[in-house]
């Protein structure tokens, strides 16, 4: 026969059994949550990041074939005022994701709405706009798995918390708007990037220049030999000599972003009444303008550099007349919204690669 202090003990134990059970259920469920969150949400942003790729692949194939639009090959003359078909743009895009998976799915679509050509600035706010009567340059592509294009991605343990689906989406933004990383300079002159800083407020677009004298605080500029060694008045006038010839850049590899070249210090006024005035005449068309590329370097200040320097970027400028009296003077303009066929890797100094980079 039981005592009344065993029966008490036995019920009390048989209380804490149930108890237990409860509990253990309740933590099944937590755990249960917990997969569900951990599983379908590392899914999720699989999904994501697959749509991210997409998103930034289309985006720049579609920048690129505007590149090619305004630089056509196999000439790579470029026409930044060259129409860029949307239709063009959208099929390239559209072929580019298809080639790609995300998530379940094999071939994402990318819905019409979904490609914008537009302007990228990345001063302004917002940085991508759709100005009316403007060229284009740039690509925004979104990439999408919702209702609205690809379906949603169902979920694996979310659906028991009557989650079934989740819609992902992913943006992107690819631009011809990097400066180029190498250049055939036409002229043996270079800027100081200090007098680009000096318009940076109200910019530098057809601001005029002077090139010469070289220690003319409105120019920044000197004369350089480029690579060769040493910087004298003797191997100035024979670059000068072979740039005209057109000889130069067929002996020798484009100059690059970083590579120092060597400064001539002081006004050359001998090389510049000579050879430079004659290359001038060669070059320059009915108008008197010359359009030309030289290399940007930096300069704490607009004093004539005749320090050795590394290559910032390039620009491209219009010479439009040198002055005799009362001093030789190189008069030109700074050009921008220019195409170059040129790789990116540079500031842009008013000219741009046209091969995009992505920018958001």
């Amino acid at each position: 026969m039981k005592t009344p202090t065993r029966l008490s003990l036995t019920r009390k134990f048989k209380s804490q059994k149930g108890v237990s059970a409860i509990v253990v259920a309740l933590l099944l469920l937590v755990l249960l949550g917990f997969a569900a969150l951990g599983i379908d949400v590392g899914y999720m942003f699989v999904a994501r990041n697959q749509l991210q790729n997409i998103a930034d692949a289309g985006a720049l194939a579609g920048a690129r074939d505007m590149g090619d639009i305004y630089c056509p090959t196999p000439d790579l003359i470029c026409n930044p005022a060259a129409t860029v078909d949307p239709a063009r743009i959208f099929a390239v895009v559209n072929s580019v994701a298809g080639q790609n998976s995300a998530g379940d799915l094999a071939g994402i679509s990318i819905n019409a709405g979904d490609v914008a050509l537009g302007v990228w600035d990345e001063n302004a706010v917002p940085p991508f706009s759709q100005p009316p009567g403007t060229q284009p340059n740039a690509v925004r592509v979104t990439a999408r798995r919702d209702q609205a294009a690809n379906g949603p991605i169902a979920t694996f343990f979310a659906r028991t918390m009557h989650q079934d689906f989740f819609s992902v989406r992913a943006d992107a933004i690819a631009a011809l708007t990097s400066g180029p990383a190498e250049g055939e300079p036409d002229v043996p002159i270079v800027m100081c990037d200090y007098w680009f800083q000096q318009y940076e407020e109200n910019g530098f677009c057809q601001q005029n220049v002077k090139l010469y004298p070289a220690n003319d605080p409105s120019g920044c500029a000197g004369w350089t030999t480029f690579t060769i060694r040493p910087s004298s008045a003797n191997n100035l006038r024979r670059l000068i000599n072979e740039l005209a010839a057109g000889t130069y850049w067929d002996n020798n590899p484009p100059l690059t972003v970083g590579t120092i070249i060597n400064m001539v210090g002081g006004n050359i006024a001998n090389v510049l009444a000579d050879e430079f005035q004659d290359y001038y005449d060669q070059e320059k068309d009915e108008n008197g303008e010359w359009e030309v590329v030289l290399p940007v370097i930096e300069c704490p200040s607009c004093m004539n550099p005749n320090q050795n320097s590394s290559i910032e970027g390039f620009a491209k400028i219009t010479i439009t007349g040198i002055n005799d009296l009362p001093e030789k003077q190189i008069l030109a303009v700074v050009d921008c919204n220019e195409i170059v066929p040129d790789p990116p890797g540079g500031p842009p100094f008013g000219s741009v690669s046209y091969m995009p980079v992505l920018v958001e």
